[in-house]
């Protein structure tokens, strides 16, 4: 996910309207008849001041032009051509929301903003972005160490591009590649990509399975298939079905989590076994619907009779599931059983929870889902504000939409698209539940006054 400025995230609570008219001039009065002593420093230029402040006949009169009765609501946003709640009122607001840990970052990052290149130092919380030009918060909840705080090791999926292209870059061999802890080697390009199930698991994968398995299930067919000509008393191919193969012994040197899945593939394993015994005595392969004839069976093979393509995508369900017992963070295995279902549908069936994407040509998770699944969780550091802000974020709903459906349906009308990174973000309403937690009125308040300036299409009608 690209890099959202903190503050244009928490300007959807109530600070993308001060942020409008940031104000620089270190000569100017605080504005604290404005928002009585929750921020300790908000130089404001007198000329700044009346142009938003309409009304005022001199400047002796701003203070009382500070009031709701002549203070108008609405200021024409410059920078983004739209119509926003004046700052003096969204301030106002800030000042009257209950005491939270929400409220005090608020207060931090308004008290950085208003800061210039000169003062923004003093303060260990805020930090000079050179490209925007601006004092900054010092903390983006958007980087993935806030959301990996807030969400667990589940902000993975996140990340995926940005660890793909990471492990494409740095890694150009293949002991370099595997060695790693999050990459993998693909054989079919020869190149090193971002392996998922390693990263969740510590083990790596192969075609959503544990790299290394198929090895290990033909080591343990022809341990069963010795155990069969050992017991040698079989009469009819049906009987070993029934069959109590030998324990399961994991080598020496593979993996547990690898041998766990190979364990419960036994009837797998035995199934396949009594398709070839049926064929070897002198049984019709395919008049059995657990049996097929093998596509591509070596002209010389004796036995041509395998499991059924049925049964075997049932076993390797069963081989996924067991895998994942191996993911520790149950979101981040909640969601990978949705992306295994995706994947196994094909673009007539690819719907609800899954999306098809027309480039791979293939089905998996909708953003949607992914979203929501994190939101459902409950939020980790309880009272860190950056993570209330983060699940907030996610059950917005904005996070998944697209630029033309942002802001344009009424699902997506509290969001807003930040074309800078292109995406769609909580607007100004869709976080009041939050700050105002507790106070109706003034929620309901504050969401009038947003939503009647955020209305507004024209400067001329905005003040």
């Amino acid at each position: 996910m690209a890099r959202t400025t903190l503050f244009f995230i928490l300007a959807a609570v109530l600070l993308a309207d001060c942020h409008a008219h940031r104000w620089e001039d270190p000569h100017g009065a605080a504005v604290e008849s404005a928002v009585k002593g929750v921020l300790d420093i908000l130089p404001v230029p007198h000329s700044r001041r009346r142009a938003l402040l309409q009304g005022s006949a001199a400047e002796g009169q701003e203070e009382e032009t500070s009031s709701k009765t002549s203070n108008p609501q609405c200021a024409w946003d410059e920078d983004r051509a739209q119509c926003a709640v004046n700052p003096l009122l969204a301030l106002g607001f800030l000042e009257k929301a209950p005491e939270t840990k929400l409220k005090d970052l608020i207060v931090d990052m308004v008290k950085c903003h208003f800061k210039n290149k000169d003062t923004c130092g003093e303060d260990s919380k805020c930090r000079w972005d050179g490209l925007q030009n601006l004092c900054d918060y010092a903390v983006d909840v958007t980087e993935m160490d806030s959301f990996r705080k807030c969400v667990g090791v589940a902000s993975v999926f996140l990340e995926t591009t940005e660890k793909i292209a990471e492990c494409r870059g740095s890694l150009k061999t293949e002991d370099s590649c595997n060695i790693s802890k999050e990459c993998g080697w693909e054989e079919k390009t020869k190149t090193c990509s971002f392996d998922l199930l390693k990263y969740l698991t510590g083990v790596p994968s192969h075609e959503r399975l544990p790299r290394g398995l198929a090895a290990l299930l033909l080591y343990r067919g022809e341990e069963m298939a010795t155990g069969l000509q050992e017991e040698g008393d079989f009469t009819d191919a049906e009987q070993v079905l029934d069959w109590t193969p030998p324990p399961f012994t994991c080598p020496d040197g593979v993996d547990q989590i690898v041998c766990h899945v190979a364990e419960q593939s036994d009837d797998v394993v035995k199934t396949d076994l009594y398709c070839g015994l049926r064929q070897a005595m002198g049984g019709d392969c395919e008049e059995d619907e657990k049996c097929q004839i093998m596509k591509d069976a070596p002209e010389d093979a004796e036995v041509t009779c395998e499991i059924s393509d049925k049964l075997q995508k049932e076993g390797k369900a069963i081989q996924r599931e067991v895998y994942l017992e191996a993911v520790a963070n149950p979101v981040a295995a909640s969601v990978m059983r949705k992306e295994f279902e995706c994947i196994e549908g094909d673009k007539d069936s690819c719907d609800g929870d899954c999306v098809w994407n027309e480039d791979g040509k293939m089905c998996g998770i909708s953003g949607a889902y992914l979203f929501k699944t994190m939101a459902a969780q409950p939020v980790q550091y309880e009272g860190d504000a950056t993570c209330h802000l983060v699940q907030q974020m996610f059950l917005s709903g904005c996070l998944e939409s697209k630029e033309d459906e942002c802001g344009a349906t009424p699902e997506t009308k509290q969001c807003s698209w930040d074309a800078a990174d292109e995406l769609c973000i909580p607007g100004p309403l869709a976080l009041m539940d939050i700050l105002f937690e507790g106070e109706d009125e003034l929620k309901a308040e504050a969401t009038e006054v947003f939503s009647k300036c955020h209305s507004v299409e024209t400067e001329a009608d905005c003040a």
